[in-house]
């Protein structure tokens, strides 16, 4: 794992964490202290806030792990592009040295 996979899963975790943090939260306040909407509604707003993160978080990883993808294959078909080139080159090579003037 490199170290931005590394980040990317830090990242989620700790997303995910605080999600539960205030879920967990938000209830604890509704079943203590129902009065007080103020509260109430400022965290489930921020509850909102992160699922709206969480869904944009998962896009993006989602694009980056396409981008990955897509440059391993483009490495991979340069490498084997290389090595045509190379045979390329040198059966040119071979037929300047044989040609005869």
């Amino acid at each position: 794992m490199d170290q931005i996979e590394l980040k990317i899963l830090q990242a989620s975790i700790a997303l995910e964490t605080t999600e539960l943090k205030v879920k967990v939260s938000l209830e604890d306040v509704e079943k203590k202290h129902p009065g007080r909407k103020d509260i109430i509604d400022s965290m489930s707003e921020t509850l909102n806030d992160l699922k709206t993160i969480r869904t944009s978080f998962a896009f993006l990883r989602e694009k980056y792990e396409v981008a990955e993808l897509i440059h391993y294959q483009q490495t991979t078909e340069i490498q084997s592009l290389k090595k045509v080139n190379k045979k390329l080159k040198d059966e040119v090579i071979n037929v300047k040295k044989n040609l005869t003037i």
